[in-house]
């Protein structure tokens, strides 16, 4: 980690003392993430660049406040900040998910998405309510697989919420993304498009519908 003084110095100021305390740094750096992660939606790429941020600005901040208490709170501004700028709209949602804009008539949207391993890989995870104008759009931009095995094992398995991210869900065997998934309240009697590998989008992709309140949950896994 580099010196504060040497930053001080730059900046033309005299660097204030203060007494050591040994693993500030991290846990000024750890409390920023933190706050970063609870302000976000997209918990792809937001820990390095929240880092730096709040590395950065520790360094900065220690010229002239070195107590922790000033510290933490500064780092926790920062990440909620940068939590808040890398969070993910639902026009980016749908366009990555779908490879459309999102239709007029989807409203109440909700979006988590994980990374869950190589380059650009995660899982998204779309809550929404469509009216049948736009379900109709979303269910006939590609052909679902009338005989889908993953819907058959689904409806064996007894349909729960919980079976869903179990057999849609199983190319993102992370704990973050399952938990996202069931924090969504079930859909009941859902149907499912299961619409396998689609290369338009890169990625895999399932949609599911409640007919009696048109809410939605689309879950796309690019790997």
């Amino acid at each position: 980690m580099a010196d504060a003084k040497a930053v001080c110095a730059g900046a033309g100021e005299t660097p204030v003392e203060s007494p050591p305390r040994r693993g500030s740094g991290w846990l000024v750096v750890m409390v920023g993430l933190a706050c970063a992660l609870l302000a976000t939606n997209n918990w792809c790429f937001a820990l390095v660049p929240a880092a730096l941020a709040v590395l950065w600005c520790d360094l900065v901040v220690r010229c002239g406040w070195p107590r922790l208490g000033p510290r933490l709170a500064v780092a926790g501004v920062v990440g909620v900040g940068l939590g808040i700028a890398l969070r993910v709209g639902p026009d980016w949602a749908f366009e990555e998910a779908f490879g459309v804009e999102r239709p007029a008539g989807v409203s109440n949207v909700w979006i988590r998405r994980h990374y869950i391993g190589g380059p650009g890989e995660h899982a998204l995870i779309i809550e929404f309510t469509a009216d049948p104008a736009a379900l109709a759009r979303l269910t006939t931009l590609y052909k679902p697989d009338a005989n889908s095995t993953r819907a058959e094992q689904w409806r064996a398995a007894g349909g729960t919420w919980e079976d869903a991210w179990n057999i849609f869900g199983r190319m993102a065997p992370m704990p973050a993304p399952r938990a996202s998934w069931m924090r969504i309240k079930p859909l009941e009697n859902a149907e499912v498009f299961d619409y396998g590998g689609v290369m338009q989008v890169v990625g895999n992709l399932v949609l599911f519908h409640e007919p009696s309140t048109g809410r939605c949950v689309a879950l796309h896994i690019r790997f």
